[in-house]
């Protein structure tokens, strides 16, 4: 039978002390407050895998992430185990979603092709091409992933940068 746990309070997480060795909080759930002796408070939850081994869920490090913010999270990765899925995966899989995206990002993209243009343009050529990119296209477009861009998200700039060489042109 599981055994009930008191929940935490703010001041008792605020005035846990470092140990000689590491010790835990218990907030019920699985939540847990790690101590080590160097000071560290980090968050945890311990689940059982759809396999029946147990797992270890981080949340992150206390005062960054409140004790809202924990059972927040504990309660996020509990009703994804009971929907079927196991909680580490999902984070995993969003992880690699996150960096795919840094990789495939309008700006990511925008650096290798100019890596490849420098050595078949001008330095002249290259400085202009620079300007553009981060005066015109990166400020609103860096961010974003290739597939989510669309012709609209392009034109706007554009008619900036056409703006900007008429009134260079004109004087």
């Amino acid at each position: 039978m599981a055994r009930l746990v008191k929940p935490l309070t703010a001041t008792q997480v605020q005035n846990a002390k470092p140990k000689d060795k590491p010790y835990k909080l218990f907030d019920g759930g699985g939540l847990f407050l790690h101590v080590t002796p160097s000071g560290g408070k980090h968050w945890k939850m311990k689940f059982r895998q759809a396999n029946g081994k147990e797992s270890l869920l981080s949340f992150g490090a206390f005062p960054e992430v409140s004790l809202e913010q924990a059972r927040r999270k504990r309660d996020e990765a509990r009703t994804q185990k009971a929907a079927g899925k196991d909680p580490g995966e999902v984070r995993r899989q969003e992880k690699a979603e996150r960096e795919s995206m840094s990789k495939n990002s309008f700006g990511a993209l925008a650096a290798k092709w100019m890596e490849l243009a420098e050595s078949k343009v001008s330095p002249k050529t290259m400085r202009q091409y620079r300007g553009v990119m981060d005066r015109n296209l990166l400020p609103s477009l860096g961010h974003m992933h290739i597939r989510d861009i669309r012709s609209a998200d392009i034109l706007a700039p554009m008619k900036e940068l056409e703006k900007e060489d008429k009134t260079a042109t004109s004087r």
